[in-house]
């Protein structure tokens, strides 16, 4: 099947004749940052975001040593590789460095687009990346106001007096981060507010637009639709959840390798309307068609997708049980806390509540020996991480404490000696 997925194979050939080109002549270490640059993007785009750091980190020593050798043309590449360098960073986690890279860029970009208006592009991008870093950091106030200030340089762009038609997209974006910034601020009508903008933007201009640009809308109409259902509105979030899938769907049609991951999002958060909803069977039929996905993915690249797997397949299971199919509903169950055990701590809320849905379903299957099993084994697990400090983990081996004694007496089988002797030792049986 073809696909428009970038071709790491052929980015890295291209950088590396680009770097035995540039040590044979320094003349070329132009081309190699800009092959670098490729790649960046190529890695950034299948979520390989360590090698994509690597990457942008390399060309940004290779242009900063051609910009401290008299090249100051190349600023603006300067600055757009240090963007890249801090959206690879925040995705690792390593929000502090990336806020400072960020910071820095803008500040480069905004010194030379004073200069020449042409950078303003280039800037209000920067510019736009910082605001969603900032609000990732959890510096909410700043990353409004950054937002802000690329909202108002976008709207210039696409409808002043020379309009570019390209940028309306980015109005899109900047008013969904707007939303999930001021969500975060618990102010949730001016999210709503501004998401349904970013909707509206390219229900108005989004036709004709590059196939990139629709999954923006799509991730618009899906951000409604979650903050509509974390809102108990789950009537409302139903329609444009129902619609991102179907603009996604279209795209994948066409390119299924490329839109894979954003299909698998999309159906899985549809499963999660249906299912507040009340409407079981259809989520039940959604998150097959999401599990499917997340499957393939995660065989691909199981270091970005495994848990996300494990936690669809979870709500696979409960809404299979919603629907009274509970032997098919346990094995569902069980796949799901293999997968989440395999990243140990990672998941240890998923797997404490797999072992207690697992029990749950275990006796109502006639199976009490399973379910004091289930309970034991998770009890067991809290038990070492409350050993081990981790936080929340005293509260829930509290509930799961609770649980078991009353199932061990309701099925009339004794817990395992170690498990009624931590259950003590924590002093959860009278809580």
């Amino acid at each position: 099947m073809t696909t428009s997925l970038p071709d790491l194979n052929e980015l890295m050939a291209k950088v590396s004749a680009a770097s035995r080109a540039a040590a044979d002549d320094p003349g070329q270490r132009e081309a190699l940052a800009e092959a670098l640059l490729d790649l960046c993007e190529g890695l950034q785009e299948l979520h390989e975001f360590g090698d994509a750091a690597d990457a942008s980190a390399e060309a940004m020593r290779v242009i900063g040593a051609l910009v401290e050798g008299g090249r100051r043309e190349l600023n603006v590449t300067l600055g757009v590789a240090m963007r890249h360098h801090a959206d690879a960073l925040i995705e690792l986690g390593q929000g502090g460095r990336a806020l400072d890279l960020y910071g820095d860029a803008v500040r480069l970009l905004a010194d030379l687009a004073q200069l020449d208006p042409k950078v303003q592009p280039e800037f209000t991008g920067t510019l736009l990346n910082y605001g969603e870093g900032l609000r990732r950091c959890g510096l909410l106030d700043e990353a409004l106001r950054a937002l802000d200030q690329a909202l108002e340089l976008f709207e210039a762009f696409s409808f002043g007096a020379d309009p570019d038609p390209t940028q309306v997209s980015s109005i899109a974006l900047t008013q969904l981060n707007r939303g999930k910034a001021l969500a975060d601020l618990g102010r949730n009508d001016e999210a709503i507010a501004a998401m349904r903008q970013a909707v509206a933007v390219f229900h108005e201009y989004g036709d004709g637009l590059p196939q990139l640009h629709a999954v923006t809308y799509a991730d618009a109409l899906d951000a409604l639709a979650g903050m509509l259902r974390q809102l108990g509105r789950v009537d409302e979030a139903i329609e444009p959840a129902e619609q991102g899938l179907e603009v996604i769907t279209k795209l994948a049609l066409g390119d299924a390798v490329r839109y894979l991951h954003p299909l698998a999002r999309l159906t899985h958060n549809l499963g999660r309307c249906y299912q507040r909803a009340g409407h079981s069977e259809r989520a039940v039929a959604v998150y097959e068609q999401a599990v499917n996905a997340y499957e393939i993915l995660a065989k691909a690249q199981p270091h970005a997708h495994r848990i996300t797997l494990a936690q669809v397949t979870s709500n696979y299971g409960l809404a299979l049980a919603q629907t009274g199919q509970l032997e098919r509903a346990y094995a569902i169950g069980q796949q799901a806390l293999t997968l989440a055990e395999a990243d140990g701590d990672t998941l240890l809320p998923l797997i404490t509540g797999a072992q207690q849905f697992l029990a749950d379903l275990a006796a109502d299957l006639g199976r009490p020996e399973r379910s004091i099993a289930h309970l034991a084994e998770g009890m067991r697990l809290l038990g070492e991480a409350v050993e081990a400090g981790k936080p929340g983990a005293r509260e829930a081996a509290g509930r799961l404490g609770r649980s078991a004694t009353e199932a061990s007496a309701e099925l009339g089988i004794a817990l395992p000696d170690d498990v009624v002797g931590l259950i003590g030792e924590l002093g959860m049986a009278d809580e």
